[in-house]
C-alpha cells in the first residue's frame, strides 16, 4: 500500500468516531455529495444512516450541481466571459434518482435538489461571469449565486420538514 493512501485511510478513521458523535448530537443532519451510487458501499452507508435515526432525526440528503466537460477556467482564462466555447454539463441523475428513493423509503429522510438553481442555464457562467472554480466545483461567486437563487425555495423546503 502506499504511504499515502495508508495515511488517508488513518485520517478517514480517526473521522469516524468525530462523525458519529456529531450525528448522535444533532436533530438535522445534512449531506451532499457528487455521487452516492459509486462506490456500492457508500450508498449502503447512506442507507445504514438513514436505518440509525433516532424518531426526532431528520437527514436531508442533497442531490448536488452539475459538473462540466471541460475546465472553463484553462479556457476562458478570466472571470468575464470571452468565448463563446460550449460546456457540455455532467448531471448525477443516478446520484439523484439513489437520493429520491432513499428519501421515499424512510420517513424521516429529505431530497433536496441543487441542480434545480436557474443559475446553471448559462454554465459555467453566469451573467456573463465565471461561476466555476474548475470542470467540478463553484467558486465564490458561483456559490452565492446559487445560495441568493434558492435561499427562498430551500427555506421554504426546511420550514416544512422541520
Amino acid at each position: 500500500m502506499d504511504p499515502n493512501g495508508l495515511n488517508f485511510y488513518i485520517d478517514s478513521q480517526n473521522l469516524v468516531k468525530l462523525t458519529k458523535e456529531s450525528i448522535s448530537k444533532n436533530k438535522i443532519i445534512i449531506i451532499n455529495g457528487v455521487t452516492f451510487v459509486e462506490p456500492l458501499s457508500i450508498y449502503q452507508s447512506l442507507e445504514k444512516l438513514a436505518q440509525s435515526l433516532r424518531p426526532d432525526q431528520k437527514l436531508i440528503v442533497v442531490n448536488t450541481f452539475p459538473s462540466l466537460d471541460h475546465d472553463p477556467v484553462k479556457i476562458n482564462r478570466d472571470f468575464i466571459k470571452k468565448s463563446d466555447k460550449k460546456y457540455k454539463l455532467i448531471s448525477y441523475e443516478n446520484n439523484k434518482s439513489a437520493l429520491i428513493k432513499l428519501a421515499s423509503k424512510y420517513p424521516n429522510v429529505y431530497f433536496y435538489d441543487l441542480s434545480k438553481s436557474k443559475i446553471f442555464q448559462s454554465a459555467p457562467f453566469y451573467k456573463d461571469t465565471l461561476m466555476y472554480y474548475n470542470a467540478s466545483h463553484l467558486n465564490s461567486y458561483g456559490a452565492i449565486s446559487l445560495a441568493k437563487d434558492l435561499e427562498k425555495d430551500f427555506m421554504h423546503f426546511f420550514e416544512q420538514i422541520k
